[in-house]
């Protein structure tokens, strides 16, 4: 029922940014309702939430008894998926790490020509030329080339046959997906130290 002196509001007015705001779902989105996901939406963007991710990422980095830090180091990132390589590089940034990234065996062998990085990081399983291919054109470059550069064959073929074709191509690490990005961070790391 309407207040003395005001107008009722047409429904429509209710609606801000697709939320609903009556009975019991009020303030939650559309989408999120039909999918059962009450609020979970909104939970990814709360700024408390992200700060407390941040500090857990800093707590879990902490416990290595050290803070490992990439700064300074370039590192060519080959992934032919972009959310995987959009993830890697935000991965490697947050360390500090300069990050270059292409999305085929192609493009990462002009970027590395262009660029000599520090650490490649490559996926195998790609269309086209693959991993493989493109650490054995890396391995034929001169030393002062960068023929010698550390690579780290980071895929989803994770068996011991895999592991051994990757060492034997050129890779000196092999690591199946999904990775932590402690762990990415720290053969990245050892690599360097060698």
């Amino acid at each position: 029922p309407a207040q003395p002196g005001r107008q009722e509001q047409p429904r429509a007015h209710l609606r801000v940014a697709g939320i609903v705001r009556q009975g019991g779902d009020a303030g939650i989105p559309r989408r999120s309702r039909a999918r059962g996901l009450e609020g979970r939406r909104h939970e990814r963007r709360d700024p408390a939430r992200a700060e407390e991710r941040r500090k857990e990422v800093e707590r879990r980095r902490s416990l290595t008894g050290h803070k490992v830090s990439l700064d300074g180091v370039h590192v060519l990132v080959v992934e032919d998926d972009e959310d995987s390589r959009k993830l890697l590089a935000t991965m490697l940034t947050q360390y500090g790490a300069q990050v270059s990234s292409a999305a085929s065996a192609k493009d990462a062998f002009s970027l590395f020509c262009e660029k000599l990085p520090d650490v490649v990081i490559s996926d195998i399983g790609m269309p086209d030329e693959d991993g493989y291919d493109l650490i054995q054109k890396i391995r034929g470059l001169s030393d002062k080339k960068g023929g010698l550069t550390p690579a780290i064959a980071l895929t989803g073929y994770a068996t011991r046959k895999d592991r051994e074709r990757s060492l034997a191509s050129g890779y000196q690490l092999h690591i199946a997906k999904p990775i932590e990005q402690s762990q990415l961070v720290s053969a990245i790391s050892s690599l360097l130290k060698k």
